[in-house]
């Protein structure tokens, strides 16, 4: 049937409805329209080419896949080069589980509480250091921070005190290791951490830190 550049309609319910529109022309196309409780079914393999748009407006609900069986695998590929853009998603104040993919790209659930260990914990939707008891979330094997030419304070009295701080690696001009001092007299090497309640500057740069009546010198 060649309808060329006119219309085809097929209507229902006396004619009000128009069911289904076949429009000719250079922009051709069909058009299917339900009215009421009326749905449009399409059973088995079906292949769908060129741009396409489900729901794209209203208000109405979109559904892909089946809940009501077992294994059912839903694939949504987006080429060699392209994304899979997921617009409109609402932000969640406490997140607690996030999708991951595996080495076969299957999408799966985790908890992001199984990804914080030794030293971390994660909680009411944030990483944190640390633990709430002395004996929680402890190092299971022996690990190195390396601050290279860096220092790291641990700071007390919102920032004001320095409560413990590490040496700072790299050279002083005498060609001694900051943080490190190796000390011919003794044939030994000192490096140490300062824990301070009252610090003090000397005058060739070094700290001497004085610790609850324990001198601790950092050179």
């Amino acid at each position: 049937m060649n309808i060329d550049a006119s219309n085809l309609s097929f209507t229902s319910n006396g004619g009000a409805s128009t069911t289904m529109l076949v429009t000719g022309g250079a922009n051709s196309g069909v058009a299917m329209t339900t009215a009421g409780a009326g749905t449009i079914t399409m059973t088995g393999p079906t292949d769908v080419t060129g741009a396409t748009t489900i729901n794209t407006t209203g208000t109405a609900n979109t559904t892909l896949g089946n809940t009501g069986v077992g294994a059912t695998t839903v694939t949504l590929n987006a080429g060699t080069t392209g994304n899979i853009v997921l617009g409109g998603v609402d932000a969640d104040a406490a997140p607690t589980e996030i999708l991951t993919i595996t080495a076969t790209n299957e999408v799966r659930r985790s908890s992001m509480s199984g990804t914080a260990l030794e030293g971390l914990v994660f909680s009411a939707g944030a990483y944190r250091l640390g633990g709430t008891t002395n004996v929680a979330n402890p190092f299971l094997t022996s690990r190195f921070v390396n601050i290279d030419a860096s220092n790291l304070s641990f700071t007390s009295n919102g920032g004001a005190s320095t409560t413990a701080r590490g040496p700072q690696g790299g050279d002083d001009a005498k060609g001694r290791s900051r943080g490190q001092h190796n000390d011919a007299r003794h044939g030994r090497s000192q490096q140490g951490v300062a824990m301070t309640t009252q610090e003090e500057r000397r005058s060739d740069g070094y700290d001497e830190v004085n610790t609850t009546g324990l001198q601790h010198n950092a050179w």
